[in-house]
């Protein structure tokens, strides 16, 4: 590859990183060992920046020692979740973080 295909700014993590793209929702997972933040971003081909950053988790006081995305069958489609990780932090602790999209008013037509 000779030249990047997307150019931006990122989470600025210290830490190992855990990278995950989702194809079906076009959403990039960023996390890292060590950090203490999760970012997730849409990735868009018309905007200029072509990442944007959508969600931000932030885990003050404990930082990640692993961070895995869940298969498909383990989301709640019920409430609207479309992704869900695992993060073990540095005190031995499992998170579980749910990617919601919400529902447009009113419902489904």
């Amino acid at each position: 590859m000779e030249q990047a295909l997307v150019m931006g700014a990122l989470n600025e993590g210290s830490g190992v990183p855990y990278i995950h793209y989702d194809r079906e929702y076009s959403i990039l997972i960023l996390a890292g060992r060590g950090d203490n933040t999760a970012g997730v971003y849409h990735f868009d081909k018309s905007t200029p920046t072509m990442l944007n950053l959508i969600q931000t988790h932030n885990f003050l006081d404990t930082t990640s020692k692993a961070f895995a995305i869940m298969p498909k069958h383990a989301v709640d489609v019920s409430k609207q979740e479309v992704m869900r990780s695992a993060r073990v932090t540095n005190t031995g602790k499992l998170d579980v973080l749910a990617m919601r999209i919400p529902s447009k008013v009113g419902g489904f037509n």
